[in-house]
């Protein structure tokens, strides 16, 4: 439990790829459904505007999200930011902006002092390319 507060929701897509091969032996991705979780802090690491020399074909951002448990996130999933909740607190679809995860989460609780350490959570780099 970390003594950090968690007031920003956020939807999280589980990604994985499926145990059966399809028919051209592949073995397809699978998605769970959106569940809402909340983050301690989402910070804007960077933005890169990649392009030609007359104007910018894509702008790559990349976010740090804090957030008290980062087992629950892996590489490749999906969040997404800025999202609507209903009264029962659970994801209105068609909102919010969808980032991918880059690459294995931090965690900062591991180290020395598992009992000290335990309370600060870790940081989960979200990337997006438009």
């Amino acid at each position: 439990m970390s003594i950090v507060p968690s007031p920003w929701p956020v939807a999280h897509i589980k990604r994985y790829f499926s145990e059966d091969e399809d028919e051209h032996g592949n073995y397809p991705r699978l998605e769970d459904p959106p569940v809402v979780r909340y983050v301690m802090s989402i910070h804007q690491q960077r933005g890169l505007e990649i392009g030609g020399n007359e104007y910018a074909l894509q702008v790559s951002s990349s976010l740090d999200m804090a957030v008290a448990d980062p087992e629950v996130y892996a590489a490749d999933d999906h969040v997404i930011l800025d999202i609507d909740i209903d009264e029962n607190g659970d994801y209105i679809p068609d909102t919010g902006t969808l980032f991918w995860i880059d690459g294995d989460p931090s965690d900062e609780r591991v180290g020395p002092w598992p009992g000290l350490l335990a309370m600060f959570g870790g940081v989960v780099k979200l990337k997006r390319v438009t």
